[in-house]
């Protein structure tokens, strides 16, 4: 796991958590500073939920 500061936060275009229960999870809110849900995340979702379906 890493830690990064709330700086690097701020400038970041896309930011999620993910975990192997609930997969990629957008972060749209931090400290009042709303986030749009970016390419990035939604690529790395989709490419997740494909190799999933396949893996069942």
């Amino acid at each position: 796991m890493s830690t990064f500061d709330r700086d690097f936060l701020i400038q970041a275009q896309d930011i999620f958590l993910c975990n192997s229960v609930c997969g990629i999870i957008p972060v749209i809110l931090i400290d009042n500073k709303a986030y749009k849900i970016g390419v990035l995340t939604r690529t790395i979702q989709s490419e997740l939920s494909q190799h999933v379906v396949s893996f069942l």
